[in-house]
């Protein structure tokens, strides 16, 4: 599965997920083709983010753990957001126009 780096980070920071007793094990990520061993909550917004596996474990009583592939937490987690995410690329004599536009139709500029 492969996403960019300003939607990973929107994933990974987002604490709706990550609560309490939630964690990953196993997580096998690689930032533009570079496998990367921690630091996984502030990856470069504009980068190519693969996840390649791992599992996040949910423990709602003490005596019951449930699991989860990262791809499927993430694949429910995008359906439930309410914007999607995307880069784009502006010429430069435009960028000011368009950034204005999408601030009136209420969009967030991401830098």
């Amino acid at each position: 599965m492969k996403m960019k780096g300003v939607e990973w980070n929107a994933f990974y920071n987002d604490p709706i997920i990550w609560q309490r007793d939630v964690w990953h094990d196993d997580l096998l990520i690689t930032v533009d083709g570079v496998e990367i061993d921690d630091e996984f909550d502030d990856i470069d917004p504009k980068a190519v983010v693969t996840i390649e596996g791992g599992v996040i474990y949910f423990e709602s009583d003490p005596s019951e753990e449930s699991s989860a592939s990262v791809e499927s937490v993430i694949r429910k987690w995008r359906k439930n957001q309410k914007f999607k995410t995307v880069c784009v690329e502006i010429p430069n004599d435009m960028f000011y126009a368009v950034c204005e536009q999408l601030k009136k139709d209420g969009c967030r500029i991401i830098k």
